[in-house]
């Protein structure tokens, strides 16, 4: 027996609703994983000088939030509080992981301003230089009053100085 046009037509139509209707019903369970999905870990990468604890503690992310609700902007702002930290960018990775990446400041001189600073590639003066044995030329003669109340003209002369050592 031979099925005619109109039940052929019918039984595709209704293939058509039962694969729309479990693809409907796979993503709405996909959806509830994803709204489910909790902090289970925390990675910290490229990290020398600023600790991965440390790290962590400025994220402030808990084990057991919901992944969807960590507000991914004020973990980057958080975590580059951290004065070695220049750059961070902060990955969820499903189905429980937040990944964080730092980029640290390369300290390219030491600035003579009411003791010791590092100065990085950039020309910013991030974190006072307490370790003995730091072997990077030392920039001195910049007065702090003129960091203090000129902060640009100091900014140029530290640019020149990283200009000359490039």
């Amino acid at each position: 027996m031979q099925t005619s046009p109109t039940s052929s037509s019918l039984r595709k139509t209704l293939k058509r609703i039962l694969v729309a209707l479990l693809v409907v019903a796979a993503s709405g369970q996909f959806v509830r994983v994803l709204l489910r999905a909790e902090v289970q870990h925390i990675e910290v990468e490229g990290v020398e000088r600023a600790s991965a604890v440390s790290v962590r503690h400025l994220a402030d992310i808990r084990i057991g939030e919901r992944l969807l609700s960590v507000d991914l902007g004020r973990v980057v702002a958080s975590v580059k509080r951290h004065p070695w930290v220049a750059e961070a960018t902060i990955r969820r990775k499903f189905p429980g992981t937040v990944g964080i990446v730092v980029e640290e400041h390369v300290p390219k001189l030491l600035l003579a301003h009411r003791g010791l600073f590092f100065v990085s590639s950039k020309g910013e003066i991030f974190v006072r230089a307490r370790t003995l044995g730091v072997d990077l030329p030392v920039l001195t003669g910049v007065p702090s009053s003129l960091i203090d109340e000129q902060p640009a003209v100091a900014q140029r002369i530290i640019d020149e100085a990283l200009f000359v050592l490039a």
